[in-house]
């Protein structure tokens, strides 16, 4: 299992979700461009980040794959499915948001102001600093400002696209998620034919508030359903 971060975060982020997936598969998460300390090279782009995990792909030697997406990796995961179905043998989408109207966006754009998130007291801030040395913090997060106004100029998923993935999907959120709410989440199942829903309670946002130990069993139940382990 390939386990795709979300937005202004990085790999060492999701290993909370690689240990408590430790007892039913192997799993393993890479930084996309720009994060985790990656060059900041060229502008952040939803089809640059599905060539990015094609390309970790070859380099590792890996012929196919489940991906793990976690909130907006989520939605990239869905986009490699459906442009790179070769190579995807299943797909989790963990807390993902789809919908990228301009509210979203708005609220996006926001919660990445290095304004906001530099204001004195913020622990984000450090943990920021940390994940993507050697490059500043500040300009990961406008990277990724630039990256949702692409989001709302054209949309990663039309409903025709989601509709076009053949590939097994698992559905996973919770009842209470702020970022990727509910309804979005029963909308997004809808549009993928003979997808998988799991709902549970409590946070989705962060990823180490979510209760990881028993999202892994669910999904060790579905990969085991659909002949993936």
């Amino acid at each position: 299992m390939i386990i795709i971060h979300g937005a202004n975060s990085a790999a060492v982020e999701m290993q909370p979700f690689i240990e408590a997936l430790r007892p039913f598969t192997p799993a393993v998460a890479l930084s996309l461009p720009g994060h985790g300390g990656r060059p900041l090279d060229a502008p952040m782009t939803v089809p640059r980040f599905a060539d990015d995990v094609i390309a970790f792909m070859d380099r590792e030697g890996i012929e196919r794959a489940v991906l793990a997406g976690y909130s907006f990796g989520g939605a990239i995961a869905l986009y490699v499915a459906r442009h790179f179905p070769q190579r995807v043998s299943g797909v989790v989408a963990l807390a993902t948001k789809y919908v990228f109207d301009e509210a979203t966006i708005r609220h996006w754009t926001h919660l990445v102001q290095p304004e906001r998130l530099g204001r004195a007291g913020n622990p984000r801030t450090a943990e920021l600093e940390k994940i993507h040395a050697p490059n500043a913090w500040q300009d990961v997060a406008r990277a990724n400002a630039g990256l949702f106004q692409t989001l709302l100029a054209s949309a990663p998923l039309s409903d025709d696209d989601l509709a076009q993935i053949r590939a097994p999907v698992m559905i996973v959120s919770s009842k209470m998620d702020q970022i990727a709410p509910w309804n979005e989440t029963m909308a997004l199942a809808k549009r993928i034919p003979g997808s998988h829903v799991a709902m549970f309670y409590g946070p989705a946002h962060p990823i180490r508030a979510a209760p990881l130990l028993a999202i892994a069993r669910a999904i060790d139940q579905w990969m085991r359903a659909k002949g993936l382990q």
